[in-house]
């Protein structure tokens, strides 16, 4: 430990604790117990801590570990004793009020090192609050533990900042950060509050500024974004690529899973807008009572439950970019007519303000529903319908482009052996051609499923459509897909998978779970790295391999 000589001179006890041992005593804290405490674990000295002391925890780094160093401190008097005790009924009761918020907080000293987190932090982040406190944000968002760091944004612009994060798990949070000053204009400590939005589907999406650019100067989408050999979706590009080159607003048409959002990203990467925020925000996920705050953000009061310092909503996040409106057609008729007047003038409301805001954003909208017979019906307002339809862009099914399909898959089947660390693997003629005659009844979405369930269950490097067709027949493969896909010609045709007797589908479906995680397991070298993977936090994947019996 950093001046270990120094502190063993002084007569006060001193303990250094890390990873919840004992790492250091002085010899003031060495008489204070019957036996040496270094080396020993924490939970076992506090159960023989002597009386007549008080004891002050203080969170530092020493080196490059994070800990606790602990004072013992004589109880001088009887007031003294008092005082010490009425603060530590404080701390407790503050402790008690910050875990009791649902909300993630987190707070830290002017030089971004944590001072304190509630529960809901430590579980959100996935590390134990003894381990947050003393860290640096800073090492804190280069070990991934969340990106980006907005306490360091705060920091560094000296107001309030706020972001979507990404944690290490995988889960999407909602993130303000709040500077708190002295007397004399300078920051003390940072406090954030982040709800968990994962759920919600807020993907903002910022294309990598390093690309190499093509001629245009716009950055290239790459084939795993979009795929357009047939000539249908060539028209589709070709109209979304001058659709980019100007701010009109776009409505995108299509079933679900044909690519809508990815087409979304496809016109913001070449348009001007492309170095600024893409977000999206999918309608129909938000509850309605939230939808119009979460939009366009709430000032302080605004409702029970209401931040007291408010809060920017999604339309300004977006602001010098693009906000893409998956699923437009579930908005609630309230949210319509106040989207319709932002829609034609740029300009919102905050729920519960007075004043109108102005932004610089690009409407991008999506639907698998039929506005036009919604206007028809009443449930979707014919103003509102008029202004997004400015250029619609409708994108076809899979099945009406089948050449695109073979292709589509393989790209699909080389990400997935990237990402489970696989090795590289082939794809018959026979299985594309194979898979350019199905119907694909679920569009890309689908697609990508079975080449999912492909990579994982293969025992072989070559891809046949025997593979294929296994993948499909799964117990979690839906019947009517089945029915839906014939065999290619000359194949032999196969029955639908039936349970074997004796076993329930429950069982097949947790023989199935098992599968997938020895084989994630075996090219991954940590749960984190499992869990990254899979899509899934990291506590669930320490879970399933505990119910399996997989240790690691």
């Amino acid at each position: 430990m950093e001046s270990a000589a120094l502190l063993s001179v002084l007569d006060t006890p001193l303990l250094w604790v890390t990873q919840e041992h004992v790492e250091w005593a002085n010899p003031a804290a060495n008489a204070l117990f019957a036996s040496a405490p270094t080396g020993r674990p924490w939970q076992e000295i506090t159960e023989k801590l002597p009386d007549g002391y008080t004891y002050r925890l203080h969170p530092l780094t020493a080196t490059t570990q994070a800990g606790m160093l602990m004072e013992c401190i004589p109880k001088a008097s009887d007031e003294l004793w008092r005082e010490v005790q009425r603060l530590a009924g404080e701390n407790r009761e503050l402790e008690q009020i910050l875990d009791a918020c649902l909300d993630e907080v987190f707070v830290t000293d002017a030089d971004g090192r944590t001072v304190r987190v509630n529960e809901a932090a430590a579980q959100m982040y996935g590390m134990p609050r003894e381990q947050l406190i003393g860290q640096s944000v800073y090492e804190l968002e280069q070990a991934g533990v969340f990106y980006p760091s907005v306490t360091s944004m705060v920091l560094r612009e000296k107001k309030r900042v706020s972001v979507l994060q990404t944690t290490r798990s995988g889960r999407r949070l909602m993130a303000s950060a709040n500077p708190v000053f002295d007397a004399d204009g300078n920051i003390t400590q940072v406090v954030t509050s982040a709800k968990d939005v994962t759920e919600l589907d807020l993907t903002p999406w910022i294309p990598n500024t390093a690309q190499q650019q093509d001629a245009q100067g716009a950055a290239p989408v790459s084939a795993t974004t979009l795929v357009a050999e047939s000539p249908r979706m060539q028209s589709v590009l070709k109209t979304a690529a001058r659709a980019a080159a100007t701010d009109v607003t776009v409505l995108i048409l299509g079933e679900t899973g044909v690519g809508k959002n990815r087409l979304a990203e496809y016109i913001h990467a070449h348009s001007r807008r492309s170095g600024q925020p893409f977000v999206r925000v999918n309608c129909a996920s938000i509850p309605e009572n939230l939808l119009e705050s979460e939009l366009f953000g709430y000032e302080p009061g605004a409702f029970t439950g209401a931040g007291r310092r408010g809060k920017p909503g999604l339309v300004e996040m977006a602001d010098g970019g693009t906000l893409f409106l998956d699923e437009i057609a579930e908005l609630p008729p309230a949210v319509q007519s106040k989207l319709l007047e932002f829609v034609q003038e740029q300009s919102f409301t905050r729920v519960g303000g007075v004043r109108q805001a102005r932004v610089n954003t690009r409407i991008v909208a999506a639907t698998n529903r039929n506005l036009r017979n919604m206007v028809d019906q009443g449930t979707f307002r014919a103003d509102l319908y008029y202004r997004l339809n400015v250029l619609p862009i409708a994108i076809p099914p899979l099945r009406e482009r089948r050449e695109d399909a073979s292709l589509l898959f393989r790209e699909a089947v080389d990400r997935y052996a990237r990402r489970f660390g696989i090795s590289p693997m082939t794809v018959t003629q026979e299985a594309l051609r194979w898979i350019e005659s199905l119907p694909w009844p679920g569009n890309i979405r689908q697609l990508e499923n079975v080449a999912q369930r492909v990579v994982l269950l293969s025992d072989s490097s070559v891809i046949t459509p025997h593979a294929v067709r296994q993948a499909m027949e799964e117990p979690t493969w839906e019947a009517g897909a089945q029915r839906e896909m014939a065999p290619p010609p000359g194949a032999s045709v196969r029955q639908p998978a039936r349970l074997p007797p004796g076993q329930t589908l429950k069982e097949l479906l947790e023989e199935y779970e098992r599968h997938i995680l020895e084989q994630v397991s075996s090219s991954h070298a940590s749960t984190y790295a499992m869990a990254k993977a899979l899509g899934i936090s990291q506590s669930s994947v320490v879970r399933k391999l505990q119910r399996y019996g997989m240790a690691r």
